[in-house]
């Protein structure tokens, strides 16, 4: 689980200006983001993640299952990463099960 983390942030911190770049249409004011994903979705920060330039990575859940992926800029701007249903607080599940 932790190679993941690891494999995961390596790649959100390589991509992470790149990826600025190419959502612009996807990026605004990190606390209106935020406002509209809890009114139009119920979602709520439930994990946060930093990268060393200053990045945030942030996951916003529903009880409902919904969840979306954000990076957040020290400058107040955010971009959406992805989004999704069917989010499990557990963890993943070990290796060849499901659940």
């Amino acid at each position: 689980m932790r190679s993941v983390v690891v494999i995961g942030t390596v790649l959100v911190v390589s991509a992470s200006s790149a990826f600025a770049q190419q959502v612009q249409g996807l990026c605004g004011d990190r606390e209106e983001m935020r406002t509209q994903l809890s009114q139009q979705f119920n979602e709520e920060p439930t994990r946060y993640g930093m990268i060393g330039t200053g990045v945030m990575v942030e996951l916003l859940t529903s009880d409902s299952g919904g969840w979306t992926a954000v990076l957040s800029f020290p400058d107040g701007r955010s971009c959406l990463i992805d989004h999704g249903e069917a989010q499990d607080r557990r963890g993943p599940p070990p290796l060849g099960r499901s659940r």
